[in-house]
């Protein structure tokens, strides 16, 4: 198996690039399948911290809070059902933000194909 390098520290990225990287990362990912399972075993419409969410995965995890320790602050995520998007109503949308640098950015995620996909290795909440 081979580990990806998620590191930016060399690619001279704003801040605001690195949490924009890390949130298209989650979503399109499979490294993150751990993550977003455990998220949408959370109630949808309310904000949790991502450290909470990324704790089944010490990866995630770390990168997560080295991009805390960035913006001085918590990074937090929130999904919510979707019902009338044009994509389908499998479609929900998933928050990402961090207050401490007014940075926020929402992505479409189709979360029907994701759990309709293996992630029995994830267990269920």
């Amino acid at each position: 198996m081979r580990i990806k390098n998620y590191s930016t520290s060399g690619l001279n990225m704003s801040v605001e690039e690195q949490l924009a990287s890390f949130a298209a990362d989650v979503l399109s990912d499979t490294d993150y399948a751990a993550m977003v399972h455990c998220l949408f075993a959370h109630e949808p419409g309310r904000w949790f911290p991502l450290g909470d969410i990324c704790a089944l995965d010490e990866g995630t995890r770390d990168r997560a809070l080295a991009l805390e320790q960035a913006v001085e602050g918590r990074l937090i995520v929130a999904w919510m059902e979707h019902p009338q998007s044009v994509y389908g109503d499998e479609y929900v949308t998933v928050h990402f933000g961090a207050d401490t640098v007014d940075w926020w950015t929402t992505a479409v995620f189709n979360k029907g194909l994701f759990m309709a996909s293996d992630t029995s290795e994830y267990g269920d909440d």
